[in-house]
């Protein structure tokens, strides 16, 4: 509904405004799911890269790699399959990596 998402946009500008950038994601993360299923795929895609922007610092290697599979999908559900596939590779990549940093420690 108009409500909740309403609420979720104003939890994303409170978790801004107090440096919560998990909170932030977060809600970003609840935005985009809103903005999926109100088939506002724009909007999704561009909460999720706002996310990922914040997550690229974070060091939060699991919830961006999860970012990065839904934005491949809502890639996918806007009619670009090459941007899909080219961001569901970035997100193989980052688990890998991850992956063989976890086995060589």
């Amino acid at each position: 509904t108009m409500m909740a998402l309403e609420a979720t946009e104003e939890e994303v500008n409170l978790f801004a405004a107090e440096g919560d950038v998990a909170g932030q994601v977060d809600a970003l993360r609840l935005l985009a799911d809103f903005y999926i299923n109100a088939r506002m795929y724009g909007e999704a895609r561009s909460a999720l890269r706002k996310a990922l922007n914040l997550l690229a610092e974070s060091g939060a290697i699991e919830k961006e790699v999860q970012t990065l599979l839904l934005l491949s999908h809502v890639e996918e559900l806007l009619g670009s399959p090459t941007a899909a596939l080219k961001v569901a590779q970035q997100a193989l990549t980052l688990s890998k990596r991850t992956a063989e940093s976890a086995v060589s420690a």
